[in-house]
């Protein structure tokens, strides 16, 4: 066998283009930042701290906020005559929402927030942010609830105000509460190190606002388009809860509203939409549907990600869906939109009908386009003009057609699975991502090697460090995965692809003799720590006995011999080249060594493995060290020790 099916066949991981794309898996830029990706706010649900038992004595104080204005309070879900969970509600409610008692005339509550730890990535340009929260009353009317979020300087100065919500609707008949899902998406401005997130909840004694789920988060602009995929999030309905009408279901995932919400119904019931009128061949069981007359769902597509593509008019889209109802007057409506970071409308608001008809159904209707310059984001809206409007499948599909490959920033980095390092190694795996890198999906096998050798050309995609062909196992539109060549030069190198549609532009890469890593994938994160992908012969990982469902474990015992496997590590013995198969054993001309915790090891192999080329063996033998389910294993290379922080479990 060429590639790594031996080795992953007693795991059923397949051969190495399957745990190229598994446990290889896109690759994710390591940040310094520890604070991307995670909600922000504290005490965003509501959960800390006692409630209150109504809306006439506010709680004290409500911990993590500052109170600005009125009297801010938090309820109990399910108190007589306030919210029910029942009632529309976010996903996971907790047991306490906020409120204003009354009077308030608003009640505003504050906090700020420090996010100067990811200044670098705010600097460049390159931090988005996602602010969201469920809004909604107690009574009937939302009175205006909204959450503010202000990007300040280190001085207090605000660059912008984003706001969350900041609308006024009917929910049903009087006494109807209820809380609607909300969101923002953005460009954090540049110089921003704080941000304030202001709550308004206005109280008009019959009505009162009401939020919980107020979230901030923080990542980094998308580096790998997605293309020929729909972006739009519970396109279908499906993703959520459904409720037969009169009822509302009590969240949609994905969507917001800006007047009323629609909702989610099953299809079937009298005088309903059935599963045999006129619609998708695939409609799955649940459909959009109005709740009352004149409701919206809509949400942002971020599109960011192919910002230099779209600037250049390259990026075409398809927005489409499956709109009716019970009839062409009322039947549900899409119209899309498209901005730039700072919300200037790019062009014309368009949109979608289906057309006359009488009796329910629902009509397929599409229109393509090129995207605007200078698009980030596209705004979908579903109208609904009644609670017998529909609408089912829909979508927003990305295309570049016939445009030269395109390295996304940040898109090279050594094997995921194996660290994925932003630097790179002679002789390693790397993963390159982005947009129109090949016109076809597959991997290489033995047909495209030429004497034991690795081809640098597969169907037609080239890749190039340093000026040096590199070698190609797996190519698809959006990812490249390939072998660095021995003798790439060192130091900052420029990366291209080539395809038949033209070369990338230089992509600037470091490139060090060794830039050694472990397998590791992610699927082994258990709990909070990674573990090694250590191999017993018959085949079972060292880690905690059960701890991956499907994978056979079980800890190893001093004396036991565990196979990992690397990349990276430099020269060997025999001189093999990378690209060249590896047809008998060798060694490591660098020495390496590992330690369980801070025991040294013995290593009874540590060279490339046979029959495979770019892939390292080192067969260790566990050393007399306590018992421990979470034993520390780290290596040395030259002395120099190894940037993963690794775990095997250890039992006597």
């Amino acid at each position: 066998m060429i590639r790594a099916n031996v080795i992953w066949s007693a795991t059923r991981f397949g051969s190495w283009p399957v745990w190229a794309t598994i446990l290889l898996a896109a690759a994710q830029m390591v940040q310094a930042q520890s604070i991307l990706g995670t909600n922000l706010i504290v005490n965003g649900d509501a959960e800390m701290g006692k409630a209150g038992t109504d809306l006439k004595t506010p709680v004290a104080t409500i911990p993590g906020w500052t109170t600005q204005s009125g009297k801010p309070t938090v309820l109990p879900y399910n108190a007589t005559g306030y919210v029910q969970l029942t009632d529309p509600t976010p996903p996971h409610p907790g047991f306490q929402y906020f409120a204003a008692a009354f009077p308030s005339l608003p009640a505003v509550i504050s906090q700020t927030i420090d996010i100067s730890p990811a200044a670098s990535l705010i600097n460049a340009g390159n931090a988005e942010f996602i602010g969201s929260a469920y809004m909604g009353s107690i009574g009937g009317l939302s009175m205006g609830t909204q959450m503010a979020i202000a990007f300040q300087n280190a001085n207090g100065q605000t660059f912008s105000t984003v706001i969350v919500g900041s609308f006024m609707f009917p929910l049903a008949t009087s006494g109807t509460s209820g809380m609607f899902f909300q969101q923002q998406i953005g460009l954090v401005p540049v110089g921003t190190v704080r941000v304030t997130i202001s709550l308004t909840l206005q109280d008009g004694n019959l009505d009162t606002g009401v939020a919980d789920s107020l979230s901030f988060m923080l990542t980094q602009v998308g580096n790998k388009p997605s293309l020929g995929t729909n972006l739009v999030v519970n396109g279908g309905a499906e993703a959520g809860p459904n409720a037969a009408l009169p009822a509302h279901a009590l969240y949609v995932p994905g969507w917001s509203t800006t007047k009323n919400e629609a909702s989610v119904a099953p299809y079937g019931g009298a005088a309903w939409v059935s599963p045999t009128d006129p619609g998708p061949p695939d409609r799955g069981t649940s459909v959009f549907c109005g709740w009352l007359d004149s409701t919206d769902l809509f949400q942002d597509v971020d599109v960011s990600a192919a910002a230099s593509l779209i600037d250049s008019a390259q990026v075409t889209y398809v927005v489409s869906g499956w709109l009716g109802g019970s009839n062409s007057v009322i039947a549900a409506t899409l119209t899309y939109e498209f901005f730039d970071w700072s919300g200037k409308q790019l062009a014309p608001t368009a949109g979608l009908t289906p057309g006359s008809f009488n009796g329910f159904r629902l009509i397929e209707t599409e229109y393509s386009g090129t995207l605007p310059a200078g698009t980030r984001r596209v705004r979908i809206i579903l109208n609904f003009r009644s609670s017998d409007s529909l609408a089912d499948n829909i979508a927003f599909v990305l295309s570049v057609p016939n445009g030269p490959p395109v390295i996304t920033p940040g898109g090279v980095v050594s094997a995921s699975a194996f660290g994925g390092f932003t630097s790179i190694g002679q002789g390693s795996w790397i993963e390159i991502y982005g947009i129109n890198l090949a016109l076809d999906t597959r991997g290489w096998t033995g047909a495209d090697f030429n004497n034991g050798v690795a081809p640098t050309s597969l169907d037609g995609v080239k890749v190039s460090v340093g000026g040096v062909p590199a070698f190609i196992d797996f190519i698809s539109p959006t990812q490249i995965d390939a072998l660095v060549p021995t003798n790439a030069p060192t130091g900052v190198q420029e990366l291209t692809v080539t395809t038949a549609t033209g070369t990338s532009d230089g992509f600037g890469i470091i490139v060090n003799q060794t830039e050694p890593g472990l397998l590791a994938p992610s699927s082994f994160l258990i709990g909070d720590k990674q573990y090694l992908a250590a191999l017993f012969t018959d085949g079972s990982f060292a880690i905690p006995q059960n701890a991956i469902s499907g994978v056979p474990s079980r800890p190893a015992k001093p004396g036991d011999t565990l196979i990992v496997y690397g990349v990276g590590f430099g020269a060997v013995s025999g001189g093999f080249a990378a690209g060249t198969l590896v047809n008998q054993q060798n060694s490591l001309t660098t020495p390496v060594q590992f330690l369980f915790g801070t025991t040294l090891a013995t290593l009874s192999y540590y060279g490339l493995a046979p029959s495979y080329t770019g892939l390292y063996q080192f067969n260790v033998v566990v050393p007399n060290v306590p018992n421990n389910n979470a034993m520390p294993i780290s290596f040395t290379l030259g002395g120099v020790k190894g940037s993963q922080t690794l775990y095997v479990a250890v039992q006597n």
